[in-house]
């Protein structure tokens, strides 16, 4: 009997163990106790620039973990790109460029990046390639990191600005002229550039976003300077329109595994659902727009934007007041955190482990009388 006992005891012990250090070291599928979120209240900071550039606009993320997190966008810097890579103590520029110790020449203008672990990166955009005195020619900007080092790709189709995927072998490139898709099949890739009407093709349109998640379909949004926007969809390789707009620009989309899909676009638009051809509003906060969101559900959501508030002054003269924040969204209630300044800068992007929150701002200062564009890392945890 005391044999028996001392086995169930030490039976008890072993899967403790195995269930405690699967909640600290197994990936988990979902934000669990993701309200915990509402309880950060310390925030830090910190500026990415590269030497003598002007401008950093950094403006996407894309993280396997809080150890392993990159943000991209642009470098006035002789235009090599901009790529920082955090490994939870620090950020540091990645070198693509040759002017960096990278192995990619041109002109790099860094749009959009997307994975699918730590050793599946993919960054897009667009390389200018000098070709006269006073020509270039543009074309797509493909980058992949598997692990080690950062190779270009050679897709031959014009420049890129959005990339999403479902796996390492289904990746959708939208681009920013003429509405050009390319895909890669886990083999080759192809393009599919008159996927669509011809009308849709009016006024040089360009994907604004591609979203994926375990829903089957991919969405993306393809806006049109001259004409109307589009949103489209795919189950395979054959696309969709599911919805024209009326002279309104979305520029971010947000999938949940659901099929619940959120709409963000510019300056004055609330947050918009759609789910399979059904409309709707979260209502966040009363004039509240939203710029960036990030989340797995619909009970689970972090959006940054800001306010406006309308007033008039003492000459009839109409006047707006803004003030910038981030909203933790359970499905119920929406919760403004605390402790966080963003009076400098609207935060762009947000990226969150359930633990730990990252923003990425944009903010002007002056140095010498001239504006300098720098990119602020805000932190939460």
């Amino acid at each position: 009997m005391c044999d028996k006992i001392k086995f169930s005891i030490v039976l008890v012990i072993f899967i403790l163990l195995i269930t405690n250090s699967c909640k600290l070291f197994c990936p988990e599928k979902d934000f669990q106790n993701y309200d915990n979120l509402r309880d950060i209240s310390h925030w830090t900071v910190d500026t990415l620039d590269y030497p003598g550039a002007e401008r950093m606009s950094l403006r996407a993320f894309w993280g396997s973990s809080s150890d392993d997190l990159y943000i991209v966008g642009h470098s006035s810097q002789g235009l090599i790109g901009g790529v920082w890579h955090y490994d939870g103590n620090e950020w540091s520029p990645v070198p693509l460029h040759t002017m960096q110790g990278g192995e990619i020449d041109g002109f790099l203008w860094v749009e959009d990046i997307w994975g699918f672990g730590e050793d599946d990166v993919y960054i897009v955009g667009v390389n200018w390639r000098q070709t006269g005195d006073y020509s270039s020619t543009d074309r797509s900007l493909v980058v992949h990191y598997d692990g080690t080092s950062w190779e270009e790709i050679d897709v031959d189709n014009f420049g890129i600005n959005a990339i999403g995927g479902t796996g390492p072998d289904d990746i959708w490139l939208g681009g920013m002229f003429k509405g050009n898709l390319s895909h890669w099949n886990g083999k080759d890739w192809n393009n599919y550039n008159d996927e669509f009407p011809e009308n849709i093709y009016n006024g040089n349109p360009y994907f604004a976003d591609i979203t994926t998640s375990e829903y089957p379909k991919t969405f993306a949004i393809l806006n049109n300077y001259k004409d109307f926007p589009f949103l489209v969809s795919t189950e395979g390789t054959q696309w969709t329109i599911e919805y024209s707009f009326t002279g309104t620009n979305y520029d971010k989309l947000h999938l949940t595994d659901d099929g619940t899909l959120y709409l963000l676009g510019f300056f004055d638009i609330p947050l918009q659902i759609w789910n399979e051809g059904q409309w709707g509003v979260v209502n966040i906060y009363d004039n509240f727009f939203p710029g960036a969101i990030f989340g797995l559900d619909n009970n689970d959501l972090l959006i940054s934007g800001a306010t406006r508030t309308e007033w008039k002054d003492d000459r009839n003269i109409t006047n707006y007041d803004s003030e910038r924040r981030v909203y933790h969204f359970n499905g119920t209630n929406s919760y403004q955190l605390e402790g966080l300044d963003l009076s400098d800068g609207a935060a762009y992007d947000i990226w969150s482990d359930g633990e730990e929150i990252f923003l990425a701002s944009v903010v002007v200062l002056h140095q010498e009388g001239i504006p300098q564009h720098k990119t602020t890392i805000i932190h939460g945890r």
